[in-house]
């Protein structure tokens, strides 16, 4: 990532399994601990400078951050409007049945990753630092408009 960030121009970089309108997204099927309903949503696994560089803001709680890594408890962020389907108006900082118990530390805005006329797929980001990718990560980069 070094060398991506080292590029002039670039201002910020990171890593996705999916960028947006290039990636493929890995569909699941996810559910709240202790309910029996789930849901299919796109699970995307990130570095902790993901947000950030694509200005995504953070709705509730908290960014993945460098501290979320292998050898710490599972964590994940969750689009806004998953939050809103999987839980309505109860807080949504709970805990996730994904491979594992995964915390969800923090909601995120929507992020539109097929087409920009179509309401964004709701969406658990995972950190990347977590778990071995289930897919090849893409490095990306931002530079100044």
């Amino acid at each position: 990532m070094r060398d991506v960030r080292g590029i002039p121009g670039v201002v910020a970089a990171g890593s996705t399994s999916a960028i947006p309108f290039r990636g493929f997204d890995s569909p699941a099927q996810i559910g709240v601990l202790g309910s029996e309903r789930n849901e299919i949503v796109r699970v995307r696994y990130v570095d902790s400078s993901f947000f950030s560089v694509f200005r995504v803001p953070v709705l509730r709680g908290r960014r993945l951050g460098s501290n979320d890594r292998a050898g710490t408890p599972a964590v994940a962020v969750i689009s806004e409007n998953y939050a809103r389907s999987a839980f309505g108006t109860v807080n949504p900082i709970k805990v996730l049945r994904l491979d594992r118990p995964t915390q969800v530390v923090g909601v995120v805005a929507n992020l539109r990753y097929d087409v920009l006329d179509k309401e964004a797929s709701p969406a658990v980001y995972v950190s990347s630092m977590h778990t071995r990718a289930r897919s090849s990560l893409s490095s990306f980069g931002s530079i100044p408009r």
